[in-house]
């Protein structure tokens, strides 16, 4: 496809994607916003029963999608700003982390879409003037801002029951939000887990350029082979300001990398902390140093 059809359609979802468009986290078709799926009780979102169903249903799918997990109590923590190549690590075959169950919510935005497009519930996400324009076509994926929240509840939910059967977890994330990623800690801490930190970190033009091109591979691949379910999913559409606001004007340093590192260092549950740096478009991570504890729990680096 011609590199500007391609461009056209990138920024024609950066302009849905601001705070008051159609595919914002809290716009009004947002899953949690639908009443036949959530009702707020006390300022939290209570599912239905029929959504508390379709969750316990897409949670036994998840969970049968892991084999050979052990259960000794070891979490292995991911920052880093999106698409800095944290998925390659948690991918790599030659790591630790092949009996750890991965813990991702974007896992869980892709079996809400899924779903949706199973049972045919996915148009009700696309605002009618949008629907009905036979010009315009949207791939499940880019609609990943609309069970944003959504998939936060399963992701919790999931993370809850792997804690409580003492699973080593693998949990994906940016650590954007320290807040979050301190009351993470804590509660892996109450349950008597080690904690290992990875962060895979780029610049701020870096992450941006992956994200799109990310979006791009899976945005060709649905037009190439429609047919195809998987492909037809699309690419996962994420807009520019979930890049942005992790990083601060005028710093190439993240948020992110700021947070793990004070995670790592004020926290006694981590033993051990890695920091991996991407640097080119299509190169993956390269590990930049690495921190472990010694049994006086001080941190030693090689």
């Amino acid at each position: 496809m011609a590199h500007e059809a391609v461009e056209d359609r990138r920024a024609r979802l950066e302009s849905l994607s601001t705070p008051v468009g159609p595919l914002n986290i809290d716009a009004p078709l947002a899953t949690v916003k639908d009443r036949r799926h959530f009702r707020t009780v006390a300022g939290e979102l209570v599912p239905t029963s029929a959504r508390r169903k379709l969750h316990a249903a897409l949670l036994g799918r998840w969970r049968d999608s892991s084999q050979d997990l052990r259960s000794a109590r070891r979490a292995t923590l991911f920052a880093g700003p999106p698409a800095a190549g944290k998925s390659t690590l948690m991918g790599a075959s030659n790591t630790h982390l092949a009996d750890h169950r991965r813990i991702d919510a974007d896992d869980f935005k892709t079996l809400l879409l899924q779903s949706a497009v199973e049972d045919g519930s996915i148009a009700s996400l696309i605002p009618r003037p949008l629907r009905d324009n036979f010009e315009e076509q949207f791939h499940p994926l880019e609609l990943s801002a609309l069970v944003h929240r959504e998939s936060t509840i399963l992701q919790e939910r999931a993370l809850s029951d792997a804690m409580r059967a003492g699973e080593n977890v693998a949990i994906d994330g940016t650590l954007g939000y320290m807040p979050w990623a301190k009351d993470l800690v804590r509660q892996l801490g109450d349950f008597g887990y080690k904690i290992h930190v990875i962060d895979v970190e780029a610049e701020e033009e870096l992450s941006l350029a992956r994200v799109v091109t990310r979006w791009r591979t899976g945005y060709e691949n649905a037009l190439a082979d429609p047919h195809d379910p998987t492909a037809a999913m699309g690419g996962r559409w994420l807009p520019a300001s979930a890049v942005t606001r992790l990083f601060a004007t005028g710093r190439t340093v993240s948020h992110c990398e700021m947070n793990a590192s004070e995670i790592a260092f004020n926290f006694s549950e981590v033993v051990k902390y890695d920091l991996y740096r991407t640097t080119a478009p299509m190169e993956p991570p390269k590990h930049e140093q690495s921190w472990s504890r010694d049994r006086s729990g001080e941190w030693t680096s090689p």
